[in-house]
């Protein structure tokens, strides 16, 4: 526009002012990560990460701040130990695999309330955190997951006839006297008078396809 003006003996056009520029999105000021500034008072809000909800109890009894604790994970006032690893968890349970593509996410009200924050921590937290921690302390947290995830507490067998129930971690199913052994997760047992009346084993490296529960739910 400014070359056809100029072409033709005009001058250029005055530069709008930023209040007569059409409505564009722009960056937004996102909160700071911080345990204190937590509210739980009734709201509603919109999030892409609802489903993540559906861990919750097994979040609870996995005890993250007991593991937290065990492995010495370094925190703070505004983010703890605890607080750091639910935060990272989330993030894998979001599928959001880089700490770099967590920015789009962090005014997802979702993910901080899931964490325990007011907002998920930014890019630069989690890029500076993974380089507080050391081997020796995920070794630690590993030695503490795998002692609570063998706890028959945290995974109790439960059976419902007609009802199919998923395999567990330790590769094996605890159903009072009977333990039935899982050589690929998952596995799906149907129950019947409470006992077992068709197993679906999944394939090493495949598991199971949609169309292999459909045929096995006939």
């Amino acid at each position: 526009m400014r070359e056809v003006l100029k072409v033709e003996g005009f001058a250029a056009l005055p530069r709008r002012l930023d209040e007569e520029r059409s409505h564009i999105l722009r960056p937004t000021i996102e909160a700071v990560a911080d345990a204190r500034q937590l509210s739980l008072s009734p709201r509603r809000f919109e999030t892409m990460c609802g489903g993540l909800f559906l861990f919750v109890p097994s979040l609870v009894a996995l005890n993250l701040e007991g593991l937290a604790k065990a492995a010495g994970l370094p925190g703070s006032k505004m983010i703890p130990g605890s607080h750091a690893l639910r935060s990272m968890l989330a993030l894998k349970l979001g599928s959001i695999e880089r700490r770099s593509h967590v920015m789009p996410h962090v005014a997802d009200q979702g993910l901080g309330l899931l964490a325990g924050l007011n907002a998920i921590p930014k890019r630069s937290f989690l890029s500076e955190y993974s380089s507080r921690v050391g081997h020796r302390q995920i070794v630690k947290l590993q030695a503490a997951y795998h002692k609570q995830i063998d706890s028959q507490v945290l995974f109790p067998g439960e059976c419902t006839d007609g009802l199919l129930t998923t395999a567990t971690p330790q590769r094996r199913l605890t159903l009072g006297p009977t333990t039935y052994q899982i050589a690929v997760v998952p596995t799906v047992l149907f129950f019947d008078s409470g006992r077992v009346v068709k197993r679906v084993n999944g394939m090493s490296g495949v598991g199971l396809s949609a169309a292999d529960l459909r045929q096995a739910l006939k």
